[in-house]
């Protein structure tokens, strides 16, 4: 999927069984020059975002946001620092109407976010 200011692409191997995507950042897009022109952060919407893209991608349909039970932003996303995320799904709880996703975006040793989310199928 690719958007004004991301990309993400799946990745093979992850070694726990979690599903892993990278996710690459566009400096140019015109949200940085709204998100603030001087100091560029990505919003934590679009890393919100960046998850759901994910999860449909890897469910293989359309799935929206039911509830947000625990998201946590814990580092300032710059994209003069960071132009690419890892994006890391836990997927359970597939009851046919939707499911539950863990989500943790980092990039090296450093965690941007980390989420619990509950989404239901369209």
């Amino acid at each position: 999927m690719k958007t004004d200011l991301f990309t993400i692409k799946p990745v093979e191997g992850a070694s726990d069984g979690s599903l892993q995507y990278s996710a690459e950042l566009n400096p140019d897009s015109v949200i940085y020059r709204a998100h603030f022109p001087q100091e560029p952060i990505t919003p934590g919407v679009c890393l919100l975002q960046m998850v759901s893209a994910c999860a449909e991608d890897a469910l293989g349909r359309v799935a929206v946001l039911d509830s947000a039970r625990n998201v946590k932003f814990l580092a300032v996303v710059s994209p003069r620092e960071v132009t690419s995320l890892t994006v890391r799904l836990e997927i359970s709880g597939d009851d046919g109407e939707g499911c539950s996703v863990k989500a943790s975006l980092t990039a090296g040793e450093t965690v941007y976010a980390k989420m619990s989310l509950r989404y239901v199928y369209a």
